[in-house]
């Protein structure tokens, strides 16, 4: 027995252990702390676990209404977890071509044999660290998703402004495009800089409008950043 369940899947990498814990109602991953860092209910597995993860995926919504005629949609997700907001981000958009970046192995076993994440070539998986592959991939993702978590939170290195500068670099220079942050506020000071220095770079660009929204049921915080 384990935070809230029985352990059925543990393997361990350099960076700690990855655990699937599961109980009657559901199925979690765990980074060695009790911070659930993906849920899958079990008689509901489509259901999203997480307020923040729908709140990413309305945003992404809004932005394809606004955006109709856009046809040649990419979308970067970085991060995986157990894939909820690649799973449901493959279901309402099944022809969108999503790529996900997962640093770890463990991670990537784990959702694709506990938590269904689907095995199509619409979405592809890719172990690799996030920060050197938004250095190097090519401008053309129109949507590009940041859910990057340890077992304490964000890493402090994803806060940085050149990570920022190469996040709007691969964003098509001539088409609408977003970056959506999931931040949690565990760090307050850390949070409210991060935001204040997007509005700022709002401020000196007019191509930018930076938005935030508080999430009711946590202390996540949703920062969509759209360039058009």
């Amino acid at each position: 027995m384990k935070y809230d369940g029985v352990v059925i899947f543990r393997q361990d990498d350099e960076f700690g252990p990855v655990e699937v814990v599961q109980n009657r109602s559901s199925r979690k991953l765990y980074f060695g702390t009790p911070i659930e860092q993906s849920c899958q209910f079990l008689n509901a597995p489509m259901q999203l676990g997480f307020e923040y993860h729908e709140k990413m995926l309305a945003v992404y919504q809004d932005f394809c209404d606004q955006t109709p005629n856009n046809k040649n949609a990419y979308a970067l997700i970085l991060g995986l977890g157990g894939g909820s907001l690649s799973s449901h981000l493959h279901l309402h958009h099944p022809k969108l071509p999503i790529t996900t970046v997962e640093l770890r192995a463990p991670v990537i076993a784990a959702a694709y044999q506990f938590f269904h994440l689907p095995q199509v070539p619409e979405l592809q998986v890719v172990q690799a660290d996030a920060l050197d592959f938004v250095k190097q991939t090519e401008p053309h993702y129109q949507v590009v998703f940041v859910d990057l978590y340890n077992e304490f939170g964000m890493p402090s290195e994803f806060y940085s402004t050149e990570f920022q500068t190469d996040l709007l670099q691969i964003l098509p220079q001539k088409q609408p495009g977003l970056v959506i942050f999931n931040l949690w506020n565990d760090d307050q000071p850390a949070c409210n800089d991060f935001i204040d220095t997007w509005q700022q770079m709002e401020k000196e660009n007019p191509r930018l409008a930076v938005k935030s929204y508080q999430i009711q049921s946590s202390e996540n915080i949703i920062l969509a950043i759209q360039q058009g």
